[in-house]
């Protein structure tokens, strides 16, 4: 790698980019205060950043972080619903930002992160890996092939990174010297504490790990996770820790091929120690199943579970491929914020309405919609049904006709917004 530059002009355009509304960290400088006297700052922060890259050592303040639990699914009561994020200082974020940088294009640069990577990436999304996906199976169906899908899931995958073979990959893909020193001092010695409702625990050791909330963390584990799908036989996606492996289905040559790429990922999981979790792992058969029999698959000697839907990556995606399930959960979400917004704004105006309709409402509606976009007739008006009855909130709108209030909120339809999409990606 070449050194990395952490000139004044550089610092201050990173200054010039910070979020205001962004939390400050254990060291409560507020990222306002750095970004309003950033022409002042940027010289002093850069000199700082200098001497830490050179010396290799992170400050003890920039290695603290107060951790907010965020509540990921189920039962709200149960600790292992929640996941850990970590509120770091935001001058260390800076520096983790242009270093950051430099590892992303050090690593494309010379093609070492794996093309079936779309986590954290610049220009790789999860709708454009659904896109990729869904294009691989489809080629598969319309030749007649039913396909089997594997969905994998990690134990705590960002926070059990151990560090010094973390270290050991970084230092094989061509990153030592100082960057190596800077980072391996930024990993350890880290320290945490819970905050919530204002009252903290006490201080505790992080002994592994990248991490979560931090601007470096994703690129290691990305760099970490890259070569899991080396040497596998049968296609693989990731998302950062979310990985799929799938095959079409002809034989039992290929239900074998299958079974062999899982016990590969189940020793590289073995010798690089992060663990899948074997009961959330499953298995769903995309089409018409090969033979008409049910095909058990096993990781650590365990059956995988069989499910006929999945969600990925925010889309509830069937083994038909038909997408009902997913469009009427989103109308149902839709709707029923759609109530809340009614009321809770009695007397909203136009661009509080549009503000709060595409945001909260919409959003909903559209996310990877290239993905399962409908094609029945009574799927497509009941996405429709939700912009009619959310554009009848305003009360000067409700006396006029569907057409008049979008022409009034200048918003078009659902359906032109689908159409124009396709477009525009050429779908």
């Amino acid at each position: 790698m070449i050194d990395i530059d952490f000139s004044q002009q550089l610092v201050e355009a990173k200054l010039a980019k910070l979020n205001i509304s962004k939390s400050a960290g254990p060291d409560n400088i507020h990222p306002r205060v750095l970004k309003e006297l950033k022409e002042v700052l940027s010289l002093p922060i850069s000199l700082i950043f200098q001497t830490s890259y050179a010396n290799g050592i992170v400050p003890e303040d920039w290695k603290n972080a107060n951790a907010t639990a965020i509540h990921k699914k189920s039962d709200k009561h149960i600790a292992d619903n929640y996941r850990p994020i970590s509120l770091t200082s935001v001058i260390c974020k800076l520096m983790e930002s242009i270093i950051s940088d430099a590892l992303v294009c050090h690593m494309k640069s010379n093609n070492l992160f794996t093309n079936k990577q779309f986590g954290f990436l610049k220009g790789r999304s999860a709708t454009l890996q659904l896109l990729n996906v869904l294009d691989d199976w489809t080629k598969l169906l319309d030749a007649g092939i039913s396909i089997d899908v594997v969905y994998t899931d990690f134990q705590k995958a960002f926070d059990t990174v151990p560090h010094q073979r973390l270290m050991m990959k970084l230092n094989s893909y061509g990153i030592h010297s100082k960057v190596l020193t800077w980072i391996r001092s930024f990993l350890i010695g880290r320290k945490q504490r819970v905050v919530i409702t204002g009252y903290e625990s006490m201080w505790t050791s992080v002994i592994s790990g990248v991490p979560q909330g931090s601007v470096l963390g994703p690129i290691l584990f990305l760099i970490y996770i890259s070569d899991i799908v080396e040497n596998l036989s049968c296609n693989a996606y990731l998302f950062a820790d979310d990985m799929k492996l799938f095959s079409g289905i002809t034989s039992d040559l290929d239900i074998n091929k299958l079974q062999t790429d899982i016990n590969t990922i189940s020793t590289w999981t073995d010798k690089w120690l992060l663990k899948l979790n074997a009961h959330k792992c499953k298995i769903m058969t995309v089409g018409k199943s090969y033979n008409d029999q049910t095909r058990t698959y096993q990781l650590d000697s365990q059956n995988l579970c069989a499910v006929t839907e999945e969600k990925d990556l925010g889309v509830l995606i069937d083994n038909d491929l038909q997408f009902e399930n997913h469009i009427l959960s989103k109308i149902k979400t839709a709707n029923r914020i759609t109530g809340l917004v009614r009321r809770n704004f009695k007397n909203i105006d136009f661009p509080g309405f549009l503000l709060l309709y595409k945001s909260m409402i919409r959003s909903h509606l559209e996310y990877a919609q290239t993905v399962w976009s409908p094609h029945k007739v009574k799927l497509i008006e009941a996405l429709e049904k939700v912009q009619k009855r959310a554009t009848k909130i305003l009360p000067g709108l409700r006396h006029l006709s569907y057409s008049q209030r979008l022409q009034k909120l200048h918003l078009p339809t659902l359906v032109y917004r689908r159409a124009r999409g396709r477009h525009d990606r050429g779908v």
